[in-house]
């Protein structure tokens, strides 16, 4: 009955309108569908047409607009995610030079502008938040429809954007105030991996920002974008490795064999020197692409069309030459990883020099011990989380990956050497030292070769012996006493220090974790046994008396030679001899004892690693001499003529005798 009342007045209103007088030259027909529009929800703009649209770049930028023509892997993130409500949550672990903070930048304007919601930010530090001045209000400020909503400069603040239609509140994950007491619907998460990592998820900013959006049960949104960090400390990682969460990969078809493929950097390709070695300058010049189906050859000028071509597969799914997406997805999920993505898709660098030349810059840095480039190469260009953590190797894989023709004999020093290193670790049995030592021969770009090693009981012993040892040279014999030494002094730094002091070319050495540093070594005064006063004379003399080893980039040397990543033509590379390789099961302990060490929750553990740290020992020091690596294939080849005279760095700062000649002290950073 009241159904039909309702209809019944329904009617008499619809007909009243009909009938009303014009007002205002206005009908009621036309008043009544005007009532109508004002209450009908408004449909938003699509962000595939507005963000092309409204999106322009602050003045001094190197792109102007927004362009999905430029960076066609955000229109299928967009279509994937964005624009499906049924998706929640989305990761993308993306290399620099692919826009990954504009596409959230401009989806939060489109979001603010179409359709309003309450929204928050998240910047990985204090500082980040600091800097919304420099970038994100600028960006606002381009954007003529978001410019319209914002207050003027002087009600700005850094804790909210309030624009005319919502809020968009800023948090810090360093300020854990900041991540708290106000609901949001729309999350986005700057440089994501940044933010630290905290045990609880009540303590983790990450976390608590989440759970801001329980108030809404529809259309919730948090994007996290940024560059990976360590593999054990990535957020990205975490959710590379869940089985709950699909994996998304972006495929491109070939210009030539039109077979879809993801694009990994180990196909890219480019010249060598006459030598067989790579250049960073020749590499940016010649590199190209290999395809991964017949090998096509993929020039720089393919990439526009190549990557325009690509298509976001969920794992699971297949994609034909054709571009028919077959298949279904593997797992069921809101929670979506867009990537990784790699620099190599990217359509804002030159070409695949660009990342061949960074490549290769990376790993002859980390050939000589520097795993900084290395590491930021693959966060920015590779989109890789870094793994500092060593892999297993099989002591059989050692002896062919250290294996080397013009290295044949234990106990012959190769033709080719320029300088030899003895280097030592300390052990104690009762009230005896025993010494772990290594003979090194070193020459050429960095390229080193291990001729003999052993163990010497007791302090007299270890000075008998090395004093007497000799090693074939060609046709003569080469005494090895006299070049350049070093005697770990870590647990007993007197008697160390005792020894080493009236022997030419031998210091005494530390280790040090000092992660700022980025040399092999450093020089240190001996502090025993010395005033405040003595030692700040000894500073002023600069007599260097003390050789600081860094234990991190030594390692991970180490770790890069042992697991085959620093190849026979790379900086770095240490052969073992060949007779030991080929009878590598008589030498297991020693071969194990190279590989012993393990990087484990940021700290070096590892237990019979004495063969090992002398192996480093050896790499330091041959730096060392070479003046920081300054003399690399400027050194005559070794001869019992050409012997070293003075002290590679002075222990008493005063002139050296052949003024021609200054100490290697002068080689120190």
């Amino acid at each position: 009955m009241s159904n039909a009342l309702e209809g019944d007045r329904l009617s008499m209103s619809s007909t009243a309108l009909q009938v009303l007088p014009s007002l205002g030259g206005i009908g009621g027909t036309k008043f009544r569908s005007l009532v109508q529009e004002g209450f009908r929800r408004r449909q938003p703009e699509s962000p595939l047409e507005w963000m092309p649209k409204h999106i322009r770049f602050p003045d001094g930028w190197e792109e102007t607009r927004f362009d999905f023509d430029k960076c066609p892997h955000v229109r299928g993130f967009i279509e994937l995610f964005v624009l499906d409500p049924s998706k929640r949550k989305a990761n993308l672990p993306w290399a620099t030079r692919l826009a990954k903070t504009t596409t959230l930048e401009g989806l939060v304007m489109w979001k603010a502008d179409q359709d309003p919601v309450p929204m928050a930010a998240l910047f990985p530090d204090n500082d980040s938040l600091a800097a919304v001045d420099d970038h994100l209000y600028p960006v606002f400020e381009a954007c003529a429809p978001i410019a319209a909503q914002l207050p003027p400069k002087n009600l700005r603040n850094k804790r909210s954007v309030r624009l005319k239609n919502c809020t968009i509140r800023l948090a810090s994950g360093g300020k854990k105030s900041s991540v708290s007491g106000f609901p949001s619907q729309w999350v986005v998460k700057f440089e994501h991996d940044k933010t630290n990592l905290r045990k609880s998820s009540e303590g983790d900013p990450s976390a608590r920002l989440d759970s801001r959006t329980s108030g809404f049960c529809r259309n919730v949104k948090i994007m996290e974008e940024g560059t990976p960090c360590d593999k054990h400390l990535s957020r990205a990682h975490a959710l590379m490795i869940a089985e709950d969460v699909q994996q998304v990969h972006f495929w491109v078809q070939c210009p030539h064999c039109k077979q879809f493929q993801t694009l990994h950097h180990d196909n890219i390709e480019w010249d060598k020197n006459e030598h067989g070695r790579s250049e960073a300058g020749l590499a940016a010049k010649t590199a190209w692409y290999k395809c991964v189906h017949k090998s096509c050859r993929i020039e720089d000028h393919h990439r526009t069309a190549m990557m325009q071509s690509g298509r976001w597969l969920i794992e699971g799914q297949r994609i034909d030459k054709n571009g028919k997406i077959s298949g279904q997805p593997k797992v069921d999920s809101d929670t979506m990883v867009f990537g990784p993505l790699s620099k190599l898709y990217s359509l804002l660098i030159k070409g695949w020099g660009t990342i061949a030349a960074e490549l290769v810059a990376a790993r002859h840095a980390w050939a000589l011990g520097n795993d900084k480039l290395i590491r930021k190469c693959y966060a920015e260009t590779l989109g890789l989380p870094w793994d500092p953590q060593r892999r297993t190797v099989r002591t059989n894989d050692l002896a062919v990956r250290l294996r080397s023709d013009d290295h044949p004999e234990r106990g012959v020093i190769p033709p080719w050497a320029s300088f030899l290193t003895f280097t030592n670790d300390v052990g104690k049995i009762a009230e005896e030292l025993l010494f772990y030592w290594m003979v090194t021969a070193w020459g050429g770009n960095c390229r080193g070769a291990v001729v003999d090693w052993g163990i010497w009981q007791t302090r007299q012993t270890f000075l008998k012996e090395w004093a007497a040892a000799q090693y074939q040279l060609g046709a003569e014999y080469f005494k090895i006493f006299g070049q350049p030494s070093c005697v770990d002094s870590g647990s007993y730094s007197l008697e160390i220090y005792e020894l080493c002091r009236p022997i030419k070319n031998c210091y005494p050495s530390k280790g040090d974790t000092n992660s700022k540093a980025v040399d092999l070594y450093w020089p240190g005064y001996q502090r025993q046994g010395l005033s405040p006063r003595e030692l700040e004379l000894k500073k002023k003399a600069n007599a260097h008396d003390l050789l600081y080893i860094n234990s991190h980039l030594t390692q991970e040397w180490r770790v890069g030679l042992t697991e085959g990543r620093i190849t026979p033509e790379m900086p770095g590379f240490v052969s073992l001899p060949a007779d030991v390789c080929d009878s590598w099961q008589d030498h297991e302990d020693f071969l194990e004892e190279l590989t012993a060490d393990s990087y484990v929750d940021g700290e070096w553990i590892g237990e019979n690693n004495e063969f090992g740290d002398t192996l480093r020992y050896a790499r330091a020091l041959a730096q060392c001499f070479t003046g920081n690596g300054k003399r690399w294939g400027k050194l005559p080849s070794l001869s019992n003529s050409s012997r070293i005279g003075p002290r590679f760095f002075s222990r008493s700062g005063a002139a050296p005798a052949d003024p021609d000649r200054q100490h290697f002290v002068q080689g120190f950073k």
